[in-house]
């Protein structure tokens, strides 16, 4: 029979045990997500969404393994930093026809409306 020994730490929060517990989900989760994606030192991961909990706990376990880690990922498009694959842009009094196109899922890249 295995004998597993967990370290235990009291902790004081103003938060329930409910909330507490669901850190480690998201740690779990992230852990998961790297492990299958194989990263390692010199890889690149690229974290669309690093304002949730899932999102900080994958930059932060990157950050250990040591891939390039790039966030911030709208800051960079909007500094032009990089360009996302547009498929094809519409104007703006073309909405129908960019639903369309959106809807068929054939496209790669991203429908754009022009707004100008």
């Amino acid at each position: 029979m295995l004998k597993m020994r967990f370290q235990q730490y009291p902790v004081k929060s103003v938060l329930t045990d409910i909330k507490l517990a669901s850190f480690f989900r998201s740690y779990t989760t992230a852990e998961n997500l790297l492990t299958r994606a194989a990263v390692q030192a010199g890889g690149t991961v690229l974290e669309t969404g690093a304002s949730c909990g899932l999102g900080s706990a994958a930059v932060q376990l990157a950050a250990v393994l040591e891939p390039e880690v790039v966030v911030h990922l709208v800051g960079r498009i909007e500094r032009r930093d990089i360009a996302p694959l547009d498929a094809e842009t519409f104007p703006m009094r073309e909405i129908g026809a960019a639903q369309h196109v959106f809807g068929k899922k054939v496209q790669i890249g991203k429908t754009v409306l022009d707004l100008s």
